[in-house]
């Protein structure tokens, strides 16, 4: 769950918000959510893309984020996130994030291979890693909100950072799993489920034209805060894989937060 220190103000509270948003959807688990995916052997051509996206708080735009999706040399993915505030209070404080995660498919299934988080402004920084050590088995964790102390975790199969879980979650919605997915994700000092419950089929709009999208919407303990993100096809040739095209969060008392596609090029 997405929660905020005292320290944010207002406007970076909210620009946190969707530069946690480009993330999208994060899930965590064991086996019954893997097997919630109907085709899960249905193997998913891998694409490069860089889609970029306008970020918008109450229908105005105040800044973009561009996702990346990239293989390396040795066999791994980087999905690496850049979102920078241009417009209004997220310009004026140079509201930026770099994100950056390394993945690793094994039997069809993404898993972690490090992460790391950088949050910018001109008041105050923010940290957070996720280092995989294979050799001992661990997961070490840190973050700058406990003064990066290491916290060192059991690694499991399928266990994802928190950016990475939106490939997982594409992964299954395209081999056409429905009800309830649940997934494994790093978490501040813990490895924790997060569920999301697949819908229906809805036409979605953008500056990049209009996708046959799926929506995915997160389930928390906490029903006054709801996150929902669209899902497409990736629009290349021969491409089976989906990506976000769109991702929403409301709350009760709280800006509206979206994320809307406006360019993707394939590589």
């Amino acid at each position: 769950m997405i929660r905020f220190s005292r320290e944010h103000t207002p406007a970076t509270k909210h620009w946190l918000i969707a530069a946690l948003l480009s993330i999208a959807p994060a899930v965590v688990a064991g086996d019954a959510g893997h097997e919630a995916a109907d085709g899960a052997s249905e193997p998913i051509a891998r694409t490069a893309y860089v889609a970029e996206y306008d970020l918008l708080r109450n229908g105005k735009t105040e800044g973009i984020a561009t996702v990346s999706l990239s293989p390396l040399d040795d066999g791994r993915w980087e999905l690496l996130n850049r979102v920078k505030g241009t417009q209004g209070m997220a310009a004026f404080i140079g509201f930026r994030i770099d994100e950056r995660s390394f993945v690793r498919w094994r039997d069809g299934r993404p898993q972690t291979e490090g992460y790391s988080y950088q949050q910018k402004t001109a008041f105050r920084k923010r940290t957070r890693a996720v280092v995989v050590d294979h050799a001992a088995d661990q997961i070490i964790s840190h973050d700058s909100r406990d003064d990066n102390k290491a916290q060192v975790l059991a690694l499991d199969d399928g266990v994802l950072d928190r950016q990475s879980v939106s490939l997982a979650l594409a992964d299954d919605l395209a081999r056409g799993a429905s009800g309830v997915l649940d997934y494994a994700v790093v978490g501040r000092d813990a490895i924790g489920t997060w569920r999301f419950q697949v819908g229906e089929r809805e036409s979605v709009d953008t500056a990049a034209g209009r996708f046959e999208a799926v929506v995915a919407t997160r389930i928390r303990d906490d029903d006054e805060r709801v996150t929902r993100t669209w899902f497409a096809r990736i629009p290349t040739p021969g491409a089976n894989g989906m990506f976000p095209v769109r991702i929403e969060q409301t709350e009760r008392g709280e800006d509206d937060i979206v994320m809307q596609l406006r360019a993707f090029t394939d590589n």
